[in-house]
Order: structure tokens, then sequence, then C-alpha cells
């Protein structure tokens, strides 16, 4: 049985040698399906995808340090580029304020001025939450050793 290292290296080898469209293509197929069965809708796909997104990041970033960004591009085009772009839906937040701009009498204007309010707001909080979290998690994944203090 091949231990948690060499089977990351194993994925990276395989994913290193799939076009990179094909990967953002892929991700971004599996993100919109997972939306689709996401209770809560909108909101709850951009905050958890932006709370997911910030976590991602700083694993990435602690792995791309000790191993170089190229040994965690594949990941970050398949999940983060991919996967969090298909599973968030702030292009849904563009076409509610465009649908105001040009056809107000079809949403209420305060609704949906704090509709997007909530949506970037609570992203970026939720993208904050989950690098600090990411943090840790990187911290643990990540031996120090292996891994420049100096952020």
């Amino acid at each position: 049985m091949r231990n948690r290292a060499s089977i990351r290296q194993w994925i990276g080898g395989v994913l290193s040698r799939v076009p990179a469209p094909f990967l953002v293509f892929l991700g971004g197929g599996t993100g919109a399906l997972c939306r689709v069965y996401t209770p809560g809708g909108v909101l709850v796909a951009n905050l958890l995808g932006s709370f997911t997104l910030g976590l991602l990041t700083m694993v990435w970033n602690a792995y791309a340090r000790r191993d170089g960004e190229e040994r965690i591009h594949s990941f970050r085009l398949l999940f983060g580029a991919g996967m969090m772009g298909g599973y968030t839906t702030y292009s849904s937040i563009a076409a509610v304020l465009a649908q105001t701009i040009f056809l107000p009498y079809t949403i209420n204007y305060t609704y949906m001025m704090l509709a997007v309010a909530v949506l970037l707001v609570g992203g970026l909080v939720a993208a904050a939450a989950g690098m600090l979290t990411g943090r840790f998690v990187a911290s643990r994944l990540v031996p120090a050793r292996d891994v420049e203090e100096g952020r």
C-alpha cells in the first residue's frame, strides 16, 4: 500500500499530463453538478465555495513553497478554477443586478441590494475564514521544517 505522499505524487503526475483546458472543463462540470444538489441554493453554494477555495489556497501555497508551483498547478486548475468556479455562482449576482437595472419591475430593488451585499460580504468573510482554517490545516499537513515561516 502506498503512503499519502506517493499517492499525491502519482495523481499529480497523471494530472500534469492532462491539457489545462480539459482540467478546468472537468472540474467545472463536477462543480456545477455539485451545485445542483446543494441545499440552500446560491447563497449556500457561494459561501461554502468561498470558504473551500480559501482553505485550498492556503494548503496549496504551503505545498507550493515546499515542492514548487509546477507540482500543484494541475490541482489548482482542476479544483480551484474548475470545480470551485463551477460550484460557485457569482454570475447569478450579475444577472440579478442586470435584471434590476434593466427590468426594475421584475424584482424588489431593496431585496436585491441586500442579497448582493450578503453574497459579496459573506463570500469575503467565508474566504477569510477558509484561509485561516487552511493555514491551520497546512501547518498540520506540511511539516514546519519544510515551509518557511515568513509567509
